[in-house]
């Protein structure tokens, strides 16, 4: 069997060599030739390498049409938006290539990034990225330990405190009381079993594997589970859900192998992904997967996904987090716009008036919301992810998750919103 994520991550470093083309595709300016025009300019901080780096294409896709689509609606204050660098958050288990990230960024003239993606990166950086009064907008860091931390750090993902509770809530509709919990061991897999276990057993449910203090988490350069696998089907689990990179098309075949029902198997995050490639067909009927944001709407995910075919040669295999990073990019562009002004400092104080934090005009596009804007009125700005205005602490207030289940080609397809 081959590791469908191998594939995708093959395509990334040429998605990142061609992001200055495809900007350029929407008539912005090289960042030589605008470096005291007052354009916005903008960075990503995407894991280009690493153990999350098969969901950067999406983010990458989205960040490239977000653009495409506010440079035709006129650009910011009247000038195209430039994407300036693709700075490499890297692997959680390695800071140095995050902090050459973050350093790299701090060099550029980029006012605001999207990104980081990762939980543990987002941790390691928040400060940095704060001395170097970078605004930064991830689209997919969830851990609550990130809430409030810097005024200049922002997310359009609600955090794992309401993505446990939803996924609790799934299990337990589904009528499953004994669950092995097989998660990575790192800030974003503990942290999120962590307050998946307490939803849970409040529930009324028993976590018989991978509970918290019982040391069962596996590490993130882990490649073989038979074991972990043997103690979960031993505990007479009766489903299983996974909090793990990469690592969960390692996890899929081992449970299948030792003859666990995969229709009882839930995934979360960025391991509900496109299997199709990797397993044998119908090795995942039945799995459900949670992903935080609305479902794309089928006409914006071709255009997203024909952006990436055009530039990196491979098919957009993961959507996971598209949306969010959409939503980052013109919320940043809006904010610029609102403030009258591209630094970082504007940006950061109008980003939560264009979410609609305080009322407004509800509008779903840079261009609806760019007239708004012009007419002088309050904005809200309805993203695509369903996210909700942010709050106090630069958190979503509400937020929208998809509920997935696996077919015979292994590939998740979308069954219903849950808002929380």
């Amino acid at each position: 069997m081959r590791h469908t994520h191998t594939r995708v991550a093959t395509g990334i470093a040429a998605v990142a060599a061609a992001s200055l083309l495809l900007a350029g595709c929407s008539s912005a300016a090289s960042p030589e030739s605008s470096e005291s025009s007052g354009a916005l300019k903008v960075g990503a901080f995407l894991p280009l390498t690493g153990s999350i780096a098969y969901v950067a294409p999406g983010p990458q896709a989205a960040i490239y049409q977000a653009i495409t689509d506010i440079n035709e609606a006129g650009g910011v204050l009247g000038q195209p938006v430039e994407l300036v660098i693709e700075a490499n958050e890297g692997d959680s288990t390695d800071t140095s290539i995050a902090y050459q990230g973050v350093a790299d960024l701090a060099a550029s003239p980029a006012q605001f990034v999207i990104g980081p993606m990762g939980s543990t990166t987002s941790l390691n950086t928040v400060d940095r990225l704060k001395d170097a009064e970078i605004v930064s907008i991830s689209p997919s860091a969830t851990n609550p330990a990130i809430t409030g931390s810097s005024p200049y750090y922002f997310r359009t993902v609600v955090s794992d405190e309401v993505q446990a509770e939803v996924v609790a809530g799934l299990i337990v509709q589904d009528g499953h009381q004994r669950v092995g919990v097989l998660a990575q061991n790192d800030d974003y897999g503990v942290g999120l079993r962590d307050k998946f276990e307490r939803a849970f057993t409040e529930q009324g449910g028993e976590i018989v594997y991978g509970a918290k203090g019982s040391g069962q988490e596996f590490p993130l350069d882990q490649t073989m589970y038979s074991s972990e696998v043997a103690a979960v089907i031993g505990g007479n689990a009766d489903a299983v859900v996974v909090f793990a990179y990469d690592q969960t098309a390692q996890i899929i075949p081992e449970l299948a192998n030792q003859g666990f029902d995969l229709s009882k198997l839930y995934l979360v995050d960025v391991n509900t992904s496109d299997y199709s490639s990797a397993f044998d067909a119908g090795l995942m009927t039945g799995t459900k997967g949670l992903v935080p944001g609305a479902a794309p709407d089928a006409d914006f995910l071709d255009r997203l996904a024909s952006g990436y075919q055009e530039v990196a040669g491979k098919p957009l295999s993961s959507t996971v987090y598209m949306l969010e990073a959409y939503d980052a990019m013109i919320l940043g562009a809006l904010a610029a716009e609102r403030g009258g002004a591209s630094d970082a400092t504007t940006i950061r104080d109008n980003l939560a008036a264009v979410s609609g934090a305080d009322g407004g005009e509800a509008c779903d596009s840079f261009a609806s919301c760019k007239k708004l804007l012009d007419s002088g009125s309050d904005i809200a700005y309805q993203g695509r992810a369903g996210e909700g205005p942010f709050n106090e602490q630069n958190d979503p207030s509400s937020a929208t998750f998809g509920v997935y289940q696996y077919g015979a080609d292994n590939k998740p397809v979308f069954g219903f919103s849950v808002t929380s």
